[in-house]
């Protein structure tokens, strides 16, 4: 995502729905750097991906 986070945080506001999410997730923080990074590593944890080349 390489761009200012100013310039992030204006885009995922204008994604309908996001700010509501992000305050339902990070309850008074809301659309903060923090809770993006918090979110971004939340999504990366999940990620689960069989044997692949990549992984030899």
């Amino acid at each position: 995502m390489n761009q200012k986070m100013s310039d992030l945080i204006q885009e995922l506001k204008s994604i309908v729905g996001y700010a509501k999410l992000f305050e339902k997730a990070y309850p008074g923080k809301g659309m903060t750097p923090g809770a993006i990074a918090k979110a971004i590593a939340t999504f990366e944890g999940a990620v689960v991906s069989k044997d692949s080349a990549l992984d030899s």
